[in-house]
Protein backbone atom coordinates (compact mmCIF):
# COMPACT_ATOMS: atom_id res chain seq x y z
CA UNK A 1 0.00 0.00 0.00
CA UNK A 2 1.34 3.39 -0.95
CA UNK A 3 1.59 6.18 1.61
CA UNK A 4 -1.20 8.20 0.00
CA UNK A 5 -3.50 5.15 -0.04
CA UNK A 6 -2.76 4.55 3.63
CA UNK A 7 -3.65 8.18 4.44
CA UNK A 8 -6.97 8.26 2.55
CA UNK A 9 -9.23 6.80 5.23
CA UNK A 10 -7.79 9.25 7.79
CA UNK A 11 -7.65 12.55 5.92
CA UNK A 12 -9.25 14.58 3.17
CA UNK A 13 -7.93 14.14 -0.37
CA UNK A 14 -6.44 17.62 -0.14
CA UNK A 15 -4.48 16.78 3.01
CA UNK A 16 -3.35 13.45 1.57
CA UNK A 17 -1.98 15.24 -1.48
CA UNK A 18 -0.17 17.83 0.64
CA UNK A 19 1.45 15.25 2.94
CA UNK A 20 2.53 12.98 0.06
CA UNK A 21 3.94 15.94 -1.87
CA UNK A 22 5.76 17.18 1.24
CA UNK A 23 7.48 13.80 1.67
CA UNK A 24 8.48 13.48 -2.00
CA UNK A 25 9.13 17.19 -2.53
CA UNK A 26 10.50 19.72 -0.07
CA UNK A 27 11.35 17.32 2.75
CA UNK A 28 13.32 15.04 0.41
CA UNK A 29 14.99 18.06 -1.19
CA UNK A 30 16.00 19.59 2.14
CA UNK A 31 17.34 16.25 3.37
CA UNK A 32 19.32 15.72 0.16
CA UNK A 33 20.64 19.28 0.27
CA UNK A 34 21.95 18.67 3.79
CA UNK A 35 23.45 15.29 2.70
CA UNK A 36 21.12 13.42 5.07
CA UNK A 37 19.76 11.23 2.24
CA UNK A 38 20.59 10.60 -1.39
CA UNK A 39 17.16 9.38 -2.51
CA UNK A 40 13.55 10.44 -1.90
CA UNK A 41 12.23 9.89 1.61
CA UNK A 42 9.47 7.73 0.17
CA UNK A 43 12.10 5.13 -0.78
CA UNK A 44 12.88 4.50 2.90
CA UNK A 45 11.14 1.36 4.19
CA UNK A 46 12.77 0.80 7.58
CA UNK A 47 11.01 2.60 10.47
CA UNK A 48 14.19 3.00 12.54
CA UNK A 49 16.12 4.43 9.59
CA UNK A 50 13.34 6.92 8.87
CA UNK A 51 13.14 7.91 12.55
CA UNK A 52 16.85 8.84 12.52
CA UNK A 53 16.54 10.76 9.26
CA UNK A 54 13.38 12.53 10.40
CA UNK A 55 15.04 13.77 13.58
CA UNK A 56 17.93 15.19 11.53
CA UNK A 57 15.56 16.90 9.09
CA UNK A 58 13.63 18.51 11.95
CA UNK A 59 16.83 20.27 13.07
CA UNK A 60 17.42 21.95 9.71
CA UNK A 61 16.90 25.74 9.77
CA UNK A 62 14.79 25.64 6.59
CA UNK A 63 12.57 22.96 8.14
CA UNK A 64 12.10 24.94 11.35
CA UNK A 65 11.21 28.10 9.43
CA UNK A 66 8.85 26.50 6.89
CA UNK A 67 7.25 24.20 9.44
CA UNK A 68 6.38 27.18 11.68
CA UNK A 69 5.07 29.18 8.72
CA UNK A 70 3.11 26.18 7.42
CA UNK A 71 1.32 25.45 10.71
CA UNK A 72 3.43 22.33 11.38
CA UNK A 73 2.41 20.61 8.16
CA UNK A 74 5.96 19.32 7.56
CA UNK A 75 6.35 17.81 11.02
CA UNK A 76 2.89 16.26 10.60
CA UNK A 77 3.92 14.76 7.25
CA UNK A 78 7.04 13.24 8.84
CA UNK A 79 4.97 11.89 11.71
CA UNK A 80 2.37 10.36 9.39
CA UNK A 81 5.06 8.73 7.25
CA UNK A 82 6.65 7.32 10.41
CA UNK A 83 3.29 5.87 11.46
CA UNK A 84 2.87 4.40 7.98
CA UNK A 85 6.23 2.65 8.22
CA UNK A 86 5.62 1.54 11.82
CA UNK A 87 2.42 -0.16 10.68
CA UNK A 88 4.27 -2.05 7.96
CA UNK A 89 3.21 0.14 5.05
CA UNK A 90 5.25 -0.34 1.92
CA UNK A 91 4.98 -1.24 -1.70
CA UNK A 92 5.83 -4.84 -0.79
CA UNK A 93 2.65 -5.10 1.27
CA UNK A 94 0.68 -4.59 -1.97
CA UNK A 95 2.44 -7.61 -3.47
CA UNK A 96 1.67 -9.67 -0.36
CA UNK A 97 -2.01 -8.74 -0.66
CA UNK A 98 -2.05 -9.97 -4.26
CA UNK A 99 -0.70 -13.42 -3.44
CA UNK A 100 -3.39 -16.08 -3.73
CA UNK A 101 -4.45 -17.62 -0.43
CA UNK A 102 -6.45 -20.47 -1.93
CA UNK A 103 -6.17 -22.81 -4.91
CA UNK A 104 -9.45 -22.21 -6.70
CA UNK A 105 -10.41 -24.09 -9.83
CA UNK A 106 -11.07 -22.00 -12.92
CA UNK A 107 -14.65 -23.20 -13.08
CA UNK A 108 -15.25 -22.00 -9.51
CA UNK A 109 -13.81 -18.55 -10.27
CA UNK A 110 -15.92 -18.18 -13.40
CA UNK A 111 -19.03 -19.35 -11.56
CA UNK A 112 -18.33 -16.91 -8.70
CA UNK A 113 -18.18 -14.15 -11.33
CA UNK A 114 -21.82 -14.94 -12.18
CA UNK A 115 -21.30 -16.85 -15.43
CA UNK A 116 -23.36 -19.95 -16.08
CA UNK A 117 -21.00 -22.93 -16.24
CA UNK A 118 -23.66 -25.68 -16.14
CA UNK A 119 -22.74 -26.94 -19.61
CA UNK A 120 -19.00 -27.12 -18.89
CA UNK A 121 -19.34 -30.73 -17.77
CA UNK A 122 -20.14 -31.61 -21.41
CA UNK A 123 -16.74 -30.35 -22.60
CA UNK A 124 -14.36 -33.09 -23.71
CA UNK A 125 -11.34 -30.97 -24.70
Amino acid sequence: MQFSEWLLPQLSKSSVKKYAEAIDGPLSEWAAGASIVHSPLSSIREPSEFRDISSKISLLPIFIERNARGHHMYSSALSKYQQYLDQGGSASSVVNNLKPNAKNRLIDCVSDAGIDVSDWSDFTG
